[in-house]
Order: structure tokens, then sequence, then C-alpha cells
């Protein structure tokens, strides 16, 4: 994703704000009212500017004083006065001047807008929504998205959200986390200081895993609810100078762990705020696959929230993790699906209908299904653009779900984004219980109350909040189990699974990593330019499978396993349909011998941020090395497909005479090598494609060392005639 560039002026050097308000407006297009809301906000913010609570009167105040003063002896006397004035307010606050140079503390930067008038810009970006909302849901908008619905649409832990007489008695942990995750947002955004961003302009990702439905399979890809939610938010954060990005990563056909789960950086970036689960068709009733999706989240640099749509067994998951510091929320929709008649009742004029509501409940309440809501013509709506789009089956979400769930997602949002302004604001009606501690560089003033603001001191006692959470969750004692069946991994090798840091290199998309270009080596191509809701104008690298594979080089051991693409002719679809597909890294039999080194120089660098929690120090894998062969739809496993287990049955022990443990690259080798040492056997964690390598027979034999640059060199031979699909290659 591209890095956006702010709209507001940076650099020390302040325009007059007058010169600077007329410059903006002359070079501002306005496209919507969206826009303009968030063009009010950048220019209230010339206006005022970042204020310095302790800055010294400007050089004009001095001038003004100068000027009215009538000469230099005036000025003299006024000076004379203003420094006896000085030390007399010394005198009187002479204690808390002491307190302060105790404290060491950097000066304290305020908001550039008050507290009011953001709430004000984001209750016109509401306007806005709500005037969308009641175009697309009629009388129905007003029931569906008033306030106190909209905050049951989402189960937590506590389930205080959901019933607000408990509201008083009881603290709802993961909205109060939510809500400080916004609120960072908000006070970084107005003092320009995000600490995660590489731009100048504060972003707010929330990023969606899941399967086919989720992928918006069967839709345009902008009908996807992820889209809707990226849509629905831009105009309400817009107006706060916050950038959404809500990015659809889901894959068709995909489990949630343990490969996409331990892939979480790779696929889904570096920077996120939510990350939503969506995999209920593949592993809904399978808690130990989410207990790793939510590890896995734990220990990522931004410990995203978690969002769940459709785990049943999310609410006992997320009280542990709530436990543990995090926060997590289940879909609850159900509720406002009962609002809305049967279209095939035939007491109801559907012509009278709102386009969202018609047609989208038939059969007794069920959604899209039945005659008319499940026809296919009427479920989805892609002629127009798309007439041959796939994948338009029963089990897939239509148009007026997707619009659903993304707008009752973003209204959520938006309710909890209003009540962090108003907690934000000194006018707030729970001040106290909204206050928190300030970290300090003095042990004897640790617990300093900060008072809810839009300054620097209360974002760093956010922050300190938020690392404290997280050092909860590292803490806390991890789930017993994590895959889907039993393994036969020793307890210490299934503990790093959990929260060891992990390396992913992955061919499968949507995939941040490929699309920021350093899959391939040293940066093969710029960051690609970010369009909408996850998709960008990233190019195929690699090969297509069916033309223009290089010829087999067997001489060369050093040849790299081929990014490969369109295994299916997954390509040939439409340019407004899914953007998921199966790429694989390609290994040949006619090759033989091929090689790649883990990290490479350009991961080892774009990654370098996750290690010791954020900050680079050096190599931290253990050398644990799990490889998984892409998934097949329904099974069906082409005639040349080489397993994982095979290639290492395969391998002969053909030795030097020197080094017992090297093997000869020669016809008679073949199978699977690590930084020299051979893998004499592999343990299946997942679907007979995913196994953990060893190299010898006890517990050792699961850890791999690393060279001397802390890297793992990885050759591979293919045993027959046939080749090795490899979808990731993961270290942890």
């Amino acid at each position: 994703m591209a890095a956006t560039t702010a709209d507001s002026p940076a650099g020390s050097q302040q325009p007059q704000p007058q010169q600077e308000q007329e410059r903006v407006q002359s070079s501002t297009t306005i496209i919507s009212e969206w826009d303009e809301l968030e063009a009010r906000s950048l220019l209230s913010a010339v206006t005022n500017g970042a204020q310095d609570t302790l800055n010294p009167p400007s050089s004009s105040i001095v001038s003004s004083l100068r000027s009215k003063s009538g000469g230099g002896g005036s000025y003299a006397r006024i000076q004379i006065i203003l420094l006896l004035a000085l030390c007399a307010i010394v005198m009187i606050f002479k204690e808390d001047i002491v307190g302060l140079m105790v404290l060491d503390e950097e000066v304290d930067i305020v908001g550039k807008i008050p507290v009011e008038e953001l709430r004000t810009l984001a209750l016109e970006g509401k306007t806005e929504f709500d005037a969308l909302v009641k175009k697309e849901y009629g009388q129905y908008a007003e029931q569906m998205f008033r306030s106190e619905s909209v905050l049951t649409y989402f189960k937590t832990p506590s389930d205080a959200a959901a019933s607000s007489k408990n509201l008083d008695q009881q603290m709802d942990l993961s909205r109060e986390r939510l809500k400080r995750r916004i609120k960072i947002k908000i006070i970084e955004s107005q003092l320009n200081t995000d600490t995660r961003s590489s731009g100048s302009r504060t972003n707010f990702t929330w990023v969606i895993g899941g399967h086919s439905a989720a992928a918006g399979h069967g839709n345009l890809f902008r009908q996807a609810y992820a889209n809707i939610i990226e849509q629905s938010l831009q105009g309400v954060f817009g107006s706060l100078g916050i950038q959404v990005y809500a990015k659809n990563y889901a894959m068709g056909g995909t489990k949630s762990a343990p490969e996409v789960a331990l892939c979480m950086e790779s696929v889904f970036g570096r920077d996120l705020d939510i990350i939503s689960w969506d995999y209920g068709m593949t592993d809904g009733r399978s808690p130990n696959l989410y207990h790793l999706w939510t590890q896995r989240a734990g220990v990522h640099p931004t410990r995203p929230i978690l969002f769940s749509y459709g785990q049943r067994y999310s609410n006992a998951i997320h009280k542990e993790i709530e436990d543990a510091g995090g926060a997590g929320f289940e879909m609850n929709f159900l509720p406002v699906k009962t609002i809305f008649p049967n279209s095939d009742d035939g007491s109801v004029d559907v012509s009278q209908l709102p386009p969202a509501v018609k047609n989208y409940l038939c059969n007794n309440g069920h959604v899209e299904s039945g005659e008319p809501c499940g026809d296919k013509y009427v479920k989805f709506d892609t002629n127009h653009t798309c007439p041959n789009i796939g994948y338009q089956v029963a089990w897939h979400n239509g148009w007026k779900d997707h619009l659903l769930i993304g707008r009752l997602s973003a209204a959520f949002i938006i309710e909890n984004l209003l009540q962090a302004i108003d907690e934000l604001s000194s006018k707030g009606s729970n001040m106290q219980s909204n206050a928190t501690s300030n970290p300090s560089s003095s042990s004897t003033n640790k617990n300093v109350v900060v008072q809810p603001s839009i300054s620097s001191s209360y974002l760093a006692a956010l922050l300190e909040e938020e690392r404290m959470d997280r050092e909860s969750f590292l803490q806390s004692i991890p789930p017993n189990n994590v895959f889907e069946k039993k393994t036969n991994l020793t307890e210490t090798v299934l503990s790093h699974f959990k929260r060891s840091w992990s390396f992913c290199r992955t061919a499968l998309l949507p995939n941040q990593a490929r699309y920021d270009g350093v899959v391939l080596g040293q940066k093969s191509h710029q960051p690609a330019n970010y369009l909408y809701s996850g998709r960008t104008d990233y190019q195929d690298e690699g090969y297509d499978i069916y033309k223009g594979l290089p010829l087999e080089e067997p001489e060369n051991d050093q040849t790299e396993p081929y990014l490969v693409y369109n295994l299916k002719h997954n390509r040939h679809i439409c340019s407004e349909a899914e953007i998921d597909f199966k790429d694989v890294f390609y290994v040949r039999y006619r090759d033989k011998w091929m090689t790649t080194t883990i990290p490479n120089n350009a991961e080892e660098e774009y990654f370098s941020f996750f290690q010791n929690g954020g900050q680079a120090a050096g190599p931290l894998l253990n050398g644990i090395i799990m490889l998984c062969t892409v998934t097949f739809d329904w099974g069906k496993y082409p005639a040349d497909y080489v397993s994982i287990h095979e290639m290492v049955l395969h391998f002969h022990n053909t030795t030097s005479s020197t080094n017992d443990t090297l093997p000869l690259l020669t016809d008679s080798g073949s199978g699977i090598v690590v930084n020299g040492i051979p893998s004499t056997d592999a343990v299946l964690v997942h679907e007979n494609r995913c196994y953990v390598l060893k190299h010898n027979s006890d517990e050792s034999g699961y850890f791999f060392p690393p060279n001397h640059e802390g890297k793992f060199k990885v050759q591979l031979r293919v045993p027959r005639k046939g080749n090795l699909y490899l979808s990731s290659i993961i270290v942890l």
C-alpha cells in the first residue's frame, strides 16, 4: 500500500493562517460532502495550529506592545513591568515549576482543534452516513441505526453493550480498549505524531480475513462488505483528518489457521487496528484454530482489536483474551433482521420496500433464499459490469447481505468514535473514570493522573496502557490446543507456534508483502498504489504456469523456486471481480535442486519492525520450519502433485566422505535440506499439506540452526516426475 500524503501542512515554518487558508482553499478540489468536511477540518487545523502550552509570548505580540508604547523608553518600562510580573508568577507557582523540573517531562502539546469542534465535524460526517442509510433502508433506518440499537450489534465477553442496565455496574473492557485505540488515532491526527504511520497522515486500518463469502465471491469486489465499511467510515474519520482503510484480504477455500494465522504480518500487513475473522464456513466449529488466530493477533506489534463473524466459540475465547489485556467482539446482527418483512408474503407490497430490504428475506425469514430472494438475478447485481462473473452460488452472500454487514459494522465503529470524542472533552460526563496515569521517567511520580484531553501527555498515557496490556498478554497462560487435530509436536515446539516471532513467505494473494515488492528479493518493484478496499494496482510477478516458464537448469543448484500464478485460469476473470488467488512457489522435478534463503535481504529489512515487539533486535527465529503446499479446491489435486511428506520419505542418504550431514547434489539425492542439514522426517499438522520438518528423532530435531547471518538456506529437490506446489514457507 502506498503511503498517503498528508493534506495538512508540515515543517517547522508555519505560514500565516490567513495566507495558508487561502492557499489550501485555492488548491483543494471538493469532490463530495465528505471531502468538504475533511477540508474544513484541515483548514481549521491550519488556522488554530498545534499549541505549545509553555511557549513564551510570540514576537508578534512583543512587536505590538512596542508599537503601542510609542518609543524605546516606554517599551523599556513595559519590559521591566513584564519581568516583575514574571518574577511574581514564579514565586506564586514555584512548587509547580519545581515539580515540572523534577518530572523532567517534555513540553505538553495540545491539539489543533477544540474537542467540541471535532465532535461537530464528526456529527456532520455522521449526518451524511445517516442520509445514505435512510436512502437504502427507508422507514427501517431509524430503528436500525439509533445508538442504543447499534451498540448491541457486537457482543463482548461482559455483554455490557447489549444490556444498558449493566453499563454503570460493569466496565466493558473490550469496548474501552476499542475506544482507547480510537482516541489514540484522534490525538495522533491532531498532533501529527502518528507513532506507526510512515507518512504524516494518521491511518485507521481494518483488515478482513475470511473465506470466499467474506471475499465477496459472486459479487463485484466493491460490493463486498469490506468496501462498504471503508466507504461508510471515510466521511466521519476523514473529518478528523484520519484516513480509513478496510482491506478485504479474505481468500476463498481457506481456513484461518495455521497457515494464514502464522502469515498474519505478511498477508495482512504491519499496521492493523482491527482484524476480523470470517471463516465460519471453513472452521467455525474449530475453537482450536480460533485460539491460534487470537494468539498470533496478540503478538502482532500493533495488537489489533478482534472482530468475529460467525465463530460459535468466540465469546469464551474472547473472555480469555480480554482477561489477558486484549479486546474481542462477536457479530450479533440477527435481531435487526427480524424487523424486515418477508418479500414472499402476499400481504406485503414489495414494490414499496426500500432497495436494501426488497427481496432480502423470504421463506419465513431466511436471508437471500427461496423465491424470489434466492434467484441468481435478484440476489446478485453484477450483469451491468461483469455479465459472466463466477461463484454465484447459494452459500455466498448477495449484495444486500454484504451491504447490511458493512453498514452495521461501520455504524458500531461510528458510535464508539463519538463516545471516544466525548471522553476526550473536559465537559465529558465521565471524566474521572477516563483519567489515566502518565508514564514518567521519575520512579517517584509514576501515578500522576492525566485527565483526558487532546495532548501529548494524555497520548503518552494511553500508549503506556496499551504497552501494559501487551505485557499482560505475554505473561498470561496460552491455550493448550491450537491445531485442528492432535499432532505429534512436543509441548515445547507447540509453544513456539502460539507466541514466538514468526517469519512467513507466502505466495497467496492478497498479500501485503507481495504488494510492497519484497517477496522476490531486492525490492522487485515499488509498493503498489492503493485503490479501494484492499485492491491495488499490483501487477502479477512471476510466471504464468501455462506459458513463459523458464527452461530447466538442472546444473544450477541456486535456481529459486518460481513464483507461479494462474493455476486454474483464475486470472481470466472480470477486472471488477475478486482479488484472491492461490499462487505457488513452484519446484520442478526437471530442475533438480532449487534453493531459496529465508529471509531474503528485502524481507529482512521489511520485517525488522516486528522483532522484539517493534524494535529491531537481530534474528529471533528458533529454526522451526513449517512448509505448506497449496489447497486445491474440492481436493482436486493435479496428477503431478508431490507432497512434502513424499519429499522427505524419498530422501536418499547420499553423503560426502568428510561431512556425513551434507548431501551430495547428485542425481541420486533428493529431498529437503536446511543449512546443509537434511530433513529426515516431517510431522503433519494440518490437512495433509502443512508439515513441520525434523532432522533427527528427538525434540532437538525440530530446531534447525541458522547460518552465520541468522538465515535459513532451504534446498529442495522433487524425488519423482512431478512438481512441488508450495504456498508458504514459515520459520519460527
